[in-house]
């Protein structure tokens, strides 16, 4: 792996991080009542701030016992997982 190509990853990484964020932060404020607002904000940071914290050092043993194709095809089916997800919260949102 090349320092160019670790630097286009961290580049599209941020890019996309700036551009997801405010919509993130738009659904949590925009979907509760005005009374639990306050509770979907704070879960949507705890999220955000655990995934900060937890996913490295498990991504970090993953690599360490097995390999990065075994963090590849995790983070795949976690992406799977969570697109369903989605899939199934999509029809139930309220169009903003």
């Amino acid at each position: 792996v090349s320092l160019t190509s670790c630097f286009v990853s961290i580049f599209f990484l941020s890019i996309s991080e700036i551009l997801v964020m405010p919509f993130m932060a738009t659904i949590a404020a925009e979907r509760p009542s005005k009374a639990y607002r306050g509770s979907y904000m704070g879960l949507q940071g705890l999220s955000v701030s655990m995934a900060f914290v937890i996913m490295p050092y498990l991504a970090t043993r993953i690599i360490e016992y097995h390999s990065f194709s075994t963090l590849w095809v995790v983070n795949v089916i976690m992406l799977i997982i969570g697109s369903v997800g989605f899939l199934f919260l999509k029809n139930k949102m309220p169009v903003l």
